[in-house]
């Protein structure tokens, strides 16, 4: 996929660079993805497992367009293609995707209908017919290839008034982005549907459902823009697209409210990415759907005093997902507090429930502590893959910070609703406990017996301020850097001399993941605690952490959305490219 001219485009607001010409549209959990070479491409809805789990169906693998892409300008309500054919709008509003043509020439509709990670083959069946201005893809799925038992049927409705050519064949396509990333498989069946024979001006639009009816009803659908995003007067484009991406991760589906973690495959709400991103949400002044989720989240504290990791459900742990949930609660009555009448948004009922839950967490999470330090089991931090036999099991410093941010918070309610201290001295004694085995006087350790030199010392700082003076945070900050820091403006996940490192991402294998790949949502973390402890001094590696986070949403992966990660020896967009917590941690960084 060869580079083209990327154009960004905000009222008076205007960037050009080159980049690949890759896409991510969303509308409440559906989206529509263009990248020819990954099995992810295409367009996708989300459907009902049960009354609380879904999953993503895929309908359309691709749209081939026959001639080469020159241009692409996102506009933010939609994104627009130039060609020597002529131009292709697409926007994707209220569950249809929208194809405004001014062309001459041929778009080819080629289909793969089955859930996100069915790779099955057999029994597959497309049938076409057209009404008029509707072509109707009908597509049954057959328990095996004798068509016996239908297993589920779906529709598939495009309305337009060009001309059609049945192609109707099946083909073997390659992924040649998910063979790189030892993604398998990387070879699947599709099926060659039709081609429209455009000329001239026409909108397209494609619904889908499980009902023929529905799929050509919601063709009549209104156009509602899902919401207004925030104006920034200063770095108006980079920030306008941290602000989208993040909203347009908001989905109200199958009776969850959230965001998901990521696309193309984090299409799930998970706890820890939903909770850090929280904080742009209040910066955003979007009290109440921060109220609303956070205090959701609490609701569901267990017997183990955590909140659950995933929606729908994983038997994947964490161990800092109530820690952050909590935080942010505590920043959202501070921000309120200090900016809005409190009693608008907390009454005195919600703020004695937050405080019983807390306390409630606090209670259960104790039985896991040893002489105050909390413990996490294998693959329960941010950090949750396994390679090398490194697992982050033990005390981790981060879980240690959000553990005194827990009791911090109790304290700071007790204090608020008048209540007798319950763990001002538990505070006061677990961050000297915490200090005295973490801190060295130059660096503060990972884990209680590990010294590997990783960036969670800087989402400690960011936790947790209180556990060292800032001239200890400085000794820490520069070892630290001295370690990670990577010249194109990022922070490496382990020390560069570490036999663990590896400097390439290396896709589904964990080697890099986890070893070697700069986040951008802790880079953007990082950035934000260096600008609290000596902006003057970190100023330049500060600026070059936002430029690259910048050139990242701007050029590098999907157009105007932020990546997860990038290879730790070049600024690169890799694994999932359209991340919750880079979108949320950049805007936090933006109003820093």
């Amino acid at each position: 996929m060869l580079n083209i001219i990327i154009k960004h485009s905000w009222k008076d607001y205007n960037a050009q660079g080159e980049g690949k010409p890759k896409f991510i549209l969303t509308s409440n959990g559906a989206y529509f993805y263009n990248n020819p070479n990954s099995k992810f491409q295409g367009l996708y809805y989300p459907i009902k497992n049960d009354e609380h789990n879904w999953t993503l169906f895929k309908v359309i693998d691709h749209i081939q367009i026959d001639s080469e892409i020159k241009t692409i300008t996102n506009f933010f309500t939609h994104i627009e293609l130039k060609t020597d054919k002529g131009s292709i709008g697409i926007k994707f509003e209220n569950d249809v995707l929208h194809l405004d043509l001014d062309y001459d020439g041929e778009l080819t509709f080629t289909l793969d209908m089955r859930e996100s990670y069915e790779h099955e083959d057999k029994g597959r069946v497309y049938e076409f017919e057209r009404e008029k201005n509707n072509i109707i893809l009908e597509y049954t799925k057959y328990f095996n290839n004798m068509l016996e038992n239908i297993s589920y049927t779906k529709f598939l409705s495009i309305r337009t008034r060009f001309d059609h050519e049945k192609v109707m064949e099946w083909r073997l396509q390659h992924y040649s982005e998910d063979e790189k990333r030892q993604s398998n498989p990387y070879e699947l069946y599709v099926f060659d549907a039709f081609k429209l024979k455009c000329k001239g001006k026409d909108t397209i639009k494609i619904s889908f459902s499980d009902e023929k009816k529905n799929a050509i009803n919601n063709l009549n659908k209104e156009i509602k823009p899902q919401y207004d995003f925030i104006e920034r007067e200063k770095d108006s484009i980079e920030y306008n697209c941290a602000v989208k991406s993040l909203l347009d991760l908001y989905v109200d589906f199958a009776n969850n409210k959230g965001f998901y973690a990521g696309l193309p495959w984090f299409f799930q709400i998970w706890t820890r990415d939903e909770s850090i991103s929280m904080k742009s949400i209040i910066d955003l002044k979007k009290y109440d759907l921060a109220k609303q989720i956070l205090l959701r989240r609490i609701h569901l504290i267990s017997e183990s005093g955590r909140i659950p990791n995933r929606f729908p459900y994983s038997k994947l742990g964490t161990a800092d997902g109530t820690g952050w949930t909590f935080k942010r609660i505590h920043e959202l009555i501070l921000k309120i507090k200090e900016n809005e009448p409190f009693e608008e948004y907390f009454s005195f009922k919600d703020l004695n429930y937050i405080d019983r839950q807390l306390k409630k967490s606090i209670q259960l999470s104790r039985k896991d502590t040893n002489d105050f330090l909390i413990k996490n089991q294998p693959l329960e931090t941010w950090m949750d893959t396994s390679y090398g036999d490194d697992v982050r099991d033990g005390y981790r410093i981060e879980i240690q910070a959000l553990w005194l941010s827990m009791l911090k918070l109790s304290n700071y309610l007790d204090e608020l609703l008048k209540h007798k201290p319950t763990y001002k001295t538990l505070e006061k004694n677990t961050r000297e406990k915490v200090k005295s085995e973490f801190f060295t006087g130059e660096i503060l350790k990972d884990g209680s017996n590990d010294n590997t030199i990783r960036p969670n010392v800087f989402l400690a700082h960011y936790i947790y301020p209180e556990l060292l003076f800032n001239e200890e945070w400085e000794k820490v900050f520069d070892n630290s850097l001295s370690k990670l820091w990577l010249e194109w403006g990022g922070l490496s996940t382990i020390d560069k001399s570490s036999n663990l490192f590896c400097d390439r991402y290396s896709g589904e294998n964990n080697k890099s993941y986890h070893r070697g790949d700069s986040w951008f949502f802790v880079n953007n973390i990082a950035a934000i605690s260096l600008k609290r402890i000596n902006f003057e001094k970190y100023k330049e590696k500060i600026e070059k952490i936002i430029s690259a986070s910048g050139k990242d949403m701007l050029y590098h992966g999907v157009i105007a959305r932020p990546s997860e990660l990038s290879s730790a020896i070049e600024l690169t967009a890799d694994a999932s490219l359209h991340q919750l917590w880079s979108a949320a941690t950049f805007i936090e960084l933006a109003n820093e």
